[in-house]
């Protein structure tokens, strides 16, 4: 049985637009190196949308 894709961009998205150290502190727990990256991506990403820097949607997936 296979596991559901889990939105780490969306949700770490999230979480940094209400708490920013918060989401870095909770992205440093994944022990997977692809995880994490997203994770931090996702956070960064966050960061610039909230000062209005255009970023581009297109990334790949994250599976692990």
């Amino acid at each position: 049985m296979q596991e559901p894709d889990f939105d780490i961009r969306g949700i770490f998205g999230l979480v940094a637009k209400d708490d920013y150290d918060r989401a870095v502190e909770l992205a440093g727990g994944f022990q997977g190196e692809a995880p994490r990256a997203a994770a931090v991506i996702a956070i960064a990403l966050s960061g610039l949308n909230d000062k209005g820097v255009s970023v581009p949607r297109t990334q790949p997936t994250i599976r692990n």
